[in-house]
């Protein structure tokens, strides 16, 4: 054999024929054991019919240009009976072939299918499919459904009854106005009449502490001589504020008094 001379495929003899067929020969093996206590024996196939395969698995040789699967199609037409096994059993042209072949063949009539018998399997799901239809409720039910109440529907019939409820609701937005408008300024005032206490705190503590240096004795009685006289308005006014203010008045008089009389600072030493 040259190296110029063509390829060509050759079947091997001798031992490589009998490729992957020396273990069923050898009944010490261990999966020849196990088989053989599972029931199985040489000759038998495979599963539980025993209808497996009964061969050991061997290398096949293409030695033609058919395509992939051409001989098992040729094999199964060969079962059939076909003459024709060049089509195939299963392929695209058999197949076509056959419905051909049928076409030619008088069709013969089926037998009309046999009547179903009513199911009531959704009889139950007529409440629920009747409940999502609203054409034929009434008009209560409507309103019930859609959270309508029957006061609010009667209000909307009556108009003249509607419009005397929007005066009562304008007359008491309008009163609730004012007395909100009263409560800021009756809280003005007391933020007023608190910052003045604090005022008045803040300068009596003042006043002490410089009444115990004897050299502003006599700037601090001149100063309190040309203040202000005191003014508290007693209009809108709580009584815990009326009474303070009256003891604040109450105390500048007695003050008042015993500085005329001199005895203003013996009570402080």
């Amino acid at each position: 054999m040259g190296l110029s001379e063509p390829r060509r495929k050759q079947r091997l003899v001798g031992a490589a024929a009998h490729r992957n067929a020396a273990w069923t020969n050898d009944m010490s093996l261990p999966g020849q054991r196990m088989m053989s206590m599972m029931g199985w024996a040489p000759g038998e196939g495979l599963g539980t019919t025993n209808k497996g395969l009964s061969t050991n698995l061997t290398v096949s040789m293409k030695l033609d240009n058919k395509g992939i699967g051409a001989h098992r199609h040729e094999r199964e037409a060969r079962e059939q009976g076909r003459s024709d096994a060049w089509v195939g059993a299963g392929g695209d042209l058999g197949s076509l072939f056959d419905r051909l072949n049928q076409a030619n063949e008088q069709a013969t009539p089926s037998p009309p299918p046999e009547p179903r018998p009513s199911s009531s399997r959704l009889a139950h799901r007529a409440k629920f499919r009747r409940a999502k239809q609203l054409h034929g409720q009434s008009a209560a039910n409507l309103n019930e459904i859609f959270g309508i109440s029957a006061s609010a529907q009667a209000s909307t019939e009556s108009q003249p009854g509607k419009d005397k409820q929007d005066d009562k609701e304008k007359e008491d937005k309008a009163k609730r106005k004012e007395e909100k408008a009263k409560r800021k300024e009756d809280k003005a005032q007391r933020k007023e009449d608190k910052a003045k206490r604090k005022e008045d705190k803040a300068k009596r503590k003042k006043d002490k502490a410089r009444s115990k240096d004897p050299s502003s004795k006599k700037r601090k009685r001149d100063e309190e001589d040309e203040s202000p006289p005191l003014v508290i308005r007693t209009n809108e006014q709580y009584v815990f504020q009326y009474l303070s203010n009256k003891l604040l008045r109450k105390k500048a008089e007695v003050a008042r008094r015993k500085r005329e009389q001199g005895i203003w600072w013996s009570g402080a030493a």
